[in-house]
């Protein structure tokens, strides 16, 4: 029972239904709900198959094919063959090959379903790990964020294609959920570390090798991360087996499994990357594959036998370590592409579809390679140092710590399609770390309200004075 002094103001009606609110509706079930209302026209407005040879050449080596109408939504067919399935889509293409007739055509919404639902659990999850009781509007905030910019048709287009980057986006928000709620717990549970083998272990499988380069930083920084909260000598053992597993697995797939799109991507590495700064010499090719700059891979007229002896992807990544400044040169590219309307090869300018952060990010959020580099030297360097002050809550050094993780990250997700594809594609391989960037503006402007809340609180008990 609230008791009001006589002298007192008396609370308006507008003041007593917002406390109605945030007293009985939670954060994360206004996430869900507004989620909900901004993901439905996804499974309404046509989708259109982008026009990807490597992703038919894919799908062919799989057994699938394009239906005659590329409106539609499934394109998932049976063949008499199927190779031996090394990847999670193969094993996943396999086992539908097994229980769907033949000739038969799976509704690709069906994924779109799985990943969006798959998306709304972790996000809801994180909503609720992230909230605080102090100042408790920012939950409001963070959630009504969250449907802004993770929800924004940008990071969903894909989710109603056979593409691998929702289960990246979905592997990652899962992730993030993941440490949140250890965060906020302490430790790590038993079934948290088998549910990170298994995301860190399909990522190495998952077909590319840049989710398989993912999974191996993932290992690393979760390691390094969550070896904290393993406060028993059992969990200790087996998160450090987990780790090491998901490292090998990753190591394994991005350094000698050479799949279907092996030949080409290195090809494209060279061709549509290392000559646009340098001569082929200087991965110790001859002067005469030169000629072969800017031409695209062909299966059906392939280059001599005698660029895949000399070239690989060691020469590529020691040539670019040993000249940063090319390779910085040539992040200006993964840039422009990941802060673009992602999605538009998909549906083009179909209305209907939320596209409003996408819009203002567009506006506010210049596309620009010192942009990014400023962005993440800045957001890195903050994330270290109130990581490192030891005057603030645990919680937040350690959530700052995962920022910190995750700036890292976006930084090798702009390098790394340069290295393994150089510009073929750029717009799809840098998609994810688009993704991370929109994922750190997110925590960056919710995290960065509440320590300057934080510093106001401390600042009023310890002098009497507001920031």
């Amino acid at each position: 029972m609230v008791i009001i002094k006589e002298d007192a103001p008396k609370p308006s009606k507008i003041s007593l239904k917002f406390r109605h609110f945030f007293t009985h509706i939670k954060p994360e079930s206004v996430f869900l709900l507004l989620a909900i209302l901004v993901i439905i026209p996804i499974f309404i407005i046509p989708i259109a198959q982008p026009s990807n040879g490597a992703l038919f050449a894919s799908f062919k080596s799989m057994g699938m094919y394009a239906t005659e109408n590329p409106l539609k939504y499934g394109w998932l067919g049976r063949a008499a063959v199927l190779p031996i399935p090394y990847t999670v889509l193969g094993y996943i293409t396999f086992f539908i090959h097994k229980v769907i007739p033949a000739g038969s055509v799976l509704d690709s919404r069906v994924l779109g379903a799985i990943y969006c639902i798959l998306l709304l659990i972790c996000v809801f999850n994180t909503c609720k790990g992230f909230n605080t009781i102090k100042h408790r509007w920012t939950n409001y905030l963070f959630a009504l964020l969250c449907v802004l910019i993770l929800c924004d048709y940008s990071n969903l287009a894909f989710f109603n294609t056979l593409f691998s980057l929702p289960i990246l986006f979905v592997s990652l928000m899962a992730i993030i959920a993941i440490f949140i709620s250890v965060i906020k717990g302490g430790s790590i549970r038993y079934w948290q570390m088998a549910l990170l083998l298994i995301i860190g272990v399909s990522l190495a499988f998952l077909g590319d090798k840049l989710s398989a380069w993912l999974a191996v930083v993932i290992g690393v920084l979760a390691y390094a991360f969550l070896a904290r909260h393993t406060r028993t000598p059992d969990k200790s053992f087996i998160l450090g087996f987990f780790i090491i597993l998901i490292i090998a697995s990753g190591g394994y797939n991005a350094f000698f499994v050479q799949g279907a799109s092996y030949k080409q991507d290195l090809y494209n590495s060279v061709f549509f990357g290392i000559t646009d700064v340098t001569s082929v010499e200087s991965i110790a090719l001859p002067d005469s594959f030169n000629g072969y700059a800017e031409h695209f891979y062909s299966s059906d007229n392939p280059i001599d036998n005698g660029f895949y002896k000399v070239a690989n992807y060691k020469s590529i990544i020691t040539y670019y370590l040993r000249n940063p400044s090319d390779l910085f040169s040539e992040i200006k590219y993964s840039v422009q592409n990941a802060f673009g309307m992602r999605g538009l090869d998909i549906s083009g300018e179909a209305p209907g579809n939320f596209r409003l952060y996408a819009l203002l990010k567009s506006i506010f959020a210049p596309a620009t390679r010192s942009m990014m580099v400023l962005f993440l030297l800045i957001y890195f360097g903050v994330s270290i140092y109130v990581s490192s002050d030891r005057t603030r809550k645990d919680s937040t050094r350690q959530f700052a710590g995962l920022l910190a993780c995750l700036s890292v990250i976006e930084f090798l997700a702009l390098v790394a399609p340069i290295v393994l594809t150089g510009r073929f594609l750029v717009n799809y391989n840098t998609s994810l770390a688009g993704i991370i960037f929109d994922i750190l503006v997110l925590f960056g402007i919710v995290g960065g309200i509440r320590i300057l809340l934080e510093n106001n609180d401390r600042n009023k008990e310890k002098f009497g004075i507001e920031e």
